[in-house]
């Protein structure tokens, strides 16, 4: 009877670990967006926001103050592109190199400024589909 209590709660332990271990981890970073083909390709790009080198960077990505990146796919290009290059906290839920964004704060005069949050995108999109 021990064993079999034993051998299934081996079982179970197996069978939940992978899932835990990559579950998705609740973090708050502090870096920038900058341009996923610049770190990519390990270039410097232009912090002048009238560069239309802008324009052709298919997308955005977070990179932490010691140099780890992230792609925060739900956030939409253009919030990433309208903070380029500013301190940003991002706080959310990381999986991989992936980050679910909960929160974006800027700072602005060396305190951090909320400007967007899911929740508040979320009630958005509830309030466009009940009309």
């Amino acid at each position: 009877m021990k064993t079999l209590f034993k051998a299934t709660l081996l079982t179970i332990v197996l069978a939940i670990a992978p899932v835990v271990a990559f579950a998705a981890t609740p973090i708050t970073l502090e870096g920038s967006f900058q341009g996923a083909n610049c770190i990519f390709y390990n270039k410097a790009c232009p912090t002048n926001m009238t560069d239309g080198h802008i324009a052709i960077e298919p997308d955005f990505i977070f990179v932490d103050k010691s140099g780890a990146y992230a792609f925060i796919p739900n956030l939409d290009r253009g919030l990433k592109i309208k903070y380029l290059h500013k301190n940003v906290k991002i706080i959310g839920d990381k999986t991989g190199d992936s980050i679910r964004a909960k929160v974006v704060e800027v700072q602005k005069h060396n305190q951090y400024k909320e400007v967007w949050t899911l929740a508040a995108q979320e009630a958005e999109r509830d309030q466009l589909n009940k009309k």
